[in-house]
């Protein structure tokens, strides 16, 4: 095949890049892993994590059952008209326009925060089960901050040990991303550990409000500008991100109605 490859961003064709170019993109985490690849050679767009050249991570993500047709350089021939409009080199430069690349990177983003969101309320929900409040008369600010920061701690060793597992957690499979290792084997427990508690302590301040919004935000603006975080790079730990599908879709909502039916059951906090 040519050493020269087209992806699909959004509605626009990309490209040309080199095969290392593509590959860096995939496999650090800067683009879906079942992104749609072209190079000439090939008959049709494909998966790329079906492109044994540019993806060698394990497990793989299945593929996606959308199909797009080439266009530009890649052939014109294939009957039906192109997903693609406009220059296929074209990226949004108008004031207060993002490019595709900035869009991605920000709905992944907010797909790792709304994974860790997930993951956060189902375990208060599981220890909700063996540690109740409701023989107190009130539950204070005080009881909230502190119960906030043991759930997290909590939460540091159970996703270390589902990473360490299976690269996901509940919050993850739901929105689709893997947690591995640069050379794309699974963390170890040590590994995920020590990134989880970076991300806990550094990335959230362990929930405590109202610096937690302010170290989310660092932490997202740093990874909008760089395209990975500080505790990826410590690791050498790469987040990889495919397509939501039915079936993750269908859970999140499911997931999303039991979060907000048990927090609307929750006594209110008193002074």
């Amino acid at each position: 095949m040519s050493t020269e490859w087209y992806y699909a961003l959004g509605d626009e064709q990309k490209g040309p890049v080199t095969e290392e170019e593509l590959r860096s993109m995939l496999l650090g985490g800067n683009l879906p892993v079942d992104i749609k690849v072209w190079s000439k050679g090939m008959s049709d767009w494909a998966s790329a994590e079906k492109v044994p050249e540019l993806y060698r991570a394990a497990p793989p993500v299945p593929e996606l059952a959308a199909r797009m047709e080439p266009k530009g350089q890649p052939s014109t021939a294939s009957a039906g008209g192109s997903p693609f409009a406009g220059n296929p080199q074209s990226t949004s430069s108008g004031v207060g326009q993002r490019t595709p690349e900035q869009a991605l990177r920000l709905r992944f983003g907010w797909n790792r925060f709304l994974a860790r969101l997930i993951d956060y309320h189902l375990l208060l929900i599981i220890l909700s089960l063996f540690w109740t409040v409701q023989d107190s008369p009130e539950v204070s600010s005080i009881h909230i901050l502190v119960g906030s920061v043991i759930t997290f701690g909590i939460l540091g060793f159970v996703e270390a040990f589902l990473i360490s597992k299976w690269g996901m957690t509940p919050g993850k499979w739901i929105f689709r991303i893997r947690v591995v290792h640069a050379d794309s084997r699974l963390l170890t427990y040590g590994e995920a550990l020590r990134r989880t508690f970076q991300v806990l302590v550094q990335g959230m301040c362990l929930g405590i409000p109202p610096m937690n919004l302010l170290f989310q935000g660092l932490a997202l603006k740093e990874y909008l500008e760089v395209g990975s975080t500080a505790w990826d790079r410590r690791n050498h730990s790469v987040v990889q991100h495919a397509n939501m599908r039915s079936i993750h879709l269908a859970a999140a909502i499911g997931v999303s109605l039991l979060i907000f039916a048990w927090i609307s059951q929750l006594p209110q906090a008193g002074g």
